[in-house]
């Protein structure tokens, strides 16, 4: 069974079947501008439920060698890049999950993840390789030197110790040091073309232990960049979706927009595709045991500040104050941060406030925190 190495492009038909489909392939093409170059690390990430797996799946689809996705693209708008056959199914990619793999490991997702991971490429690999070639880092260099193939790397939920560990120090310093034997030293870095890792929230790039991972580029909800359109949907994609339907798009932006990012207004996508197929969107964007953890913090005047975005005031904050540790909030900016990357406010960079985007998350904030 594969599992990590070279996936087929099923996960991503699935995506285009959807009666309700949104090119986001323009992300190909801004990726194939970064492939083996300095700006190959990237992390992205988005709210839940705002398109970090369609990424991670449409990426793969396109990049992998398991798979011949091109009369798939060859219908999308990637497809109108002249060099868009350059790289297509042309990598060796390795697409890991972190959630998945903490699902089934828990506290021991780091040994297990390196085992399954070594096994799967030992086993496809096996006619390359040397004796003395007992890790993952060995098996990928020895590929490259005897084929030069290279490798692309896609890590969803890579921020998952962050949400789901945020007080284990000691298997978040094995996280780091894992990413950090992967993607850091220069005879093992030639073999890597891209990595893209998606996730909620940003990551410390340092361990305990003082190793580093700062060779990865973060955007965010704060900080896009040249990935705003790749972040939910935008104010044409939603118009194009809702064409000859009898949904009003005003009401729709009152309900789920209003995210607006530099200039575009972005729209949370589950709550447009659940209009659209008239159902009911009740899901939250926050997991349960962070809103718990966001409660302790009671002496930060959290209500205080949350009622007045409520109330359509905008409040200032310093959203470099949040260090991506919830072990270590010390302020009321980093809550405000906190609910920015969950998709539970907006940010106006030129402002340096926050303020409440729509009429879903009014209500949210009102029931969660008891408002």
């Amino acid at each position: 069974m594969k599992r990590y190495l070279n996936n087929d492009n099923s996960k991503f038909l699935e995506q285009l079947n959807n009666k309700y489909y949104v090119d986001k392939t323009g992300l190909i093409e801004i990726l194939n501008h970064d492939v083996n170059s300095r700006n190959k690390y990237i992390c992205l990430t988005e709210p839940r439920k705002f398109g970090k797996t369609y990424n991670i799946s449409m990426l793969n689809a396109y990049y992998s060698k398991g798979c011949d996705s091109k009369e798939i693209f060859s219908n999308l708008n990637v497809s109108n890049n002249d060099n868009y056959l350059k790289y297509l199914n042309k990598f060796n990619v390795i697409w890991i999950d972190m959630q998945d793999v903490y699902s089934r490991y828990k506290e021991n997702f780091i040994e297990g993840l390196k085992r399954e991971l070594f096994e799967e490429l030992k086993e496809n690999f096996l006619d390359l390789l040397k004796d003395n070639d007992d890790s993952i880092q060995d098996i990928i260099i020895r590929v490259y030197e005897k084929t030069n193939e290279r490798f692309i790397f896609l890590i969803d939920n890579r921020d998952i110790l962050v949400r789901f560990e945020p007080t284990n120090f000691d298997l978040y310093d094995q996280y780091i040091e894992f990413l950090t034997s992967i993607f850091v030293g220069c005879d093992f870095t030639c073999a890597i073309d891209l990595a893209f890792m998606s996730g909620v929230f940003q990551i410390k790039l340092y361990s305990m232990l003082k190793v580093r991972l700062d060779i990865f580029h973060q955007y965010s909800m704060i900080d896009p960049w040249k990935f705003k359109n790749f972040i939910g949907f935008n104010e044409e994609e939603v118009r194009e979706l809702i064409d000859g339907t009898k949904i009003n798009f005003e009401d729709l932006n009152k309900q789920c927009g209003g995210y607006i990012l530099d200039d575009i207004n972005i729209f949370n996508p589950n709550t447009v595709i659940g209009t659209l197929n008239n159902k009911n969107n009740d899901d939250d964007l926050m997991p349960i045991h962070i809103l718990e953890l966001l409660k302790r913090y009671r002496n930060l005047s959290v209500k205080e500040n949350l009622l007045k975005i409520i109330n359509g005031e905008k409040v200032e904050f310093c959203p470099s104050l949040f260090e991506n540790n919830f072990s270590r909030i010390k302020s009321i900016d980093a809550i405000l941060t906190v609910l920015i990357h969950l998709g539970y406010l907006g940010y106006n960079e030129k402002e340096n406030t926050c303020y409440c985007p729509n009429e879903k998350v009014k209500d949210d904030l009102k029931r969660l925190f008891n408002i």
